[in-house]
């Protein structure tokens, strides 16, 4: 069996989930936790941070403002080029059903954004989008000390397609 070296894969991946609620009811908290993981980072040698979904509360037209937090939230790691991605939560995209409900996570979060800030990583997309914008499934490689890793994100499972899962399968 394989030990590595005291040391050898020393790093931290920083990871947070269903930050919906705290998006849109305090989000002084919501900055605060992403001020932390900012000044945690070089400490605990981190290399990412990622966020399981529901990072928004609702994604129909009468939640903007709630997306607005989590943009100021994210642009918190963006100026501390803070590499990070996320999946998509059943909150953040068509939660109520009505129209236009996978507008904001586009607008707010496209593909290149994403890649942008994804850090030094290979980036891919699952090529069936719309518009190549959508971002329901993804992934990020990196090899760090010597460990080939991959991070997929995949969407909340009632809004992959066929083809998000044939690619992730790859």
């Amino acid at each position: 069996s394989f030990i590595p070296d005291e040391g050898q894969y020393d790093f931290t991946m920083f990871w947070n989930s269903d930050t919906q609620y705290t998006t849109q009811f305090t989000e002084e908290l919501a900055y605060h936790q992403h001020r932390w993981i900012v000044d945690a980072f070089a400490e605990k040698k981190g290399v990412i941070t990622f966020n399981t979904g529901d990072i928004a509360n609702r994604s129909n037209l009468r939640y903007e403002y709630n997306w607005k937090v989590v943009e100021q939230a994210y642009d918190i790691f963006e100026e501390a080029k803070i590499p990070y991605t996320f999946s998509w939560g059943n909150h953040d995209i068509d939660y109520d059903k009505h129209a236009n409900e996978t507008r904001y996570y586009r607008t707010y979060f496209p593909a290149s954004r994403l890649a942008e800030n994804a850090g030094q990583r290979e980036v891919s997309f699952a090529p069936d989008s719309i518009d190549g914008e959508t971002t329901r499934a993804m992934a990020l490689k990196q090899t760090l000390h010597g460990a080939k890793i991959m991070l997929l994100s995949l969407a909340y499972e009632a809004r992959l397609t066929n083809s998000d899962l044939a690619w992730a399968e790859e």
